[in-house]
């Protein structure tokens, strides 16, 4: 840098940096270059647990850190309503999220962990057709409680503390359904989660 162009320190210069992934060379290569991994919408327990984890302790072995050095951020669709016909609605629209990141070959092995693998090529073709609306309904309810909470507002840190304690240190919401994202206590949320 030349002299005359020297903007200085800056406060804050230990800045973390993230790597977004979702197949296993991109969770080993994050766990051992970066701070932490930012985990894709489409996601579940067991593909965390199974794929997830063990490359990014791969990661963090070749560096040398242990997991407290690194931070793990998942994701997860919160499927929320007060009643059973908010429930309903926010359960289609989050089919239709799910059955968008479903089409995408990258994603596959998301789905391959359930054994579901042949639906990524199946909503592909539908996708290249247009079938959007139709999409929707190839997830079924399995593949639907296996990467989304349903849940009341009211239960939902219960419910997220449940399935991803000790799993992740973060968690990040992707709202499908936002008009029933207006009746969550957003503070009162975050300190249950916190707790």
């Amino acid at each position: 840098m030349t002299p005359f162009f020297n903007p200085g320190s800056i406060e804050h210069p230990d800045i973390p940096i993230f790597l977004g992934g979702v197949n296993p060379y991109m969770c080993r290569l994050a766990g051992e270059v970066a701070d932490g991994l930012l985990m894709h919408s489409l996601n579940s327990v067991t593909y965390i647990r199974n794929v997830v984890l063990p490359a990014v302790q791969q990661g963090l072995q070749h560096s040398g850190r242990p997991r407290s050095a690194f931070t793990l951020r998942g994701t997860v669709f919160p499927v929320l309503g007060e009643t059973e016909s908010e429930l309903a609605l926010a359960r289609t629209a989050a089919r239709q999220r799910l059955a968008f990141y479903a089409s995408t070959r990258t994603y596959k092995a998301v789905l391959e962990a359930h054994g579901w693998g042949d639906l990524t090529d199946r909503l592909h073709a539908m996708a290249a057709r247009g079938e959007w609306d139709a999409m929707g309904r190839e997830i079924t309810d399995d593949m639907l409680d296996a990467f989304c909470v349903s849940s009341t507002p009211a239960e939902l840190g219960q419910k997220l503390r449940e399935r991803f304690d000790g799993l992740v240190d973060r968690l990040f919401f992707n709202l499908t359904y936002e008009p029933v994202a207006k009746h969550i206590d957003w503070p009162r949320l975050v300190q249950e989660l916190a707790a």
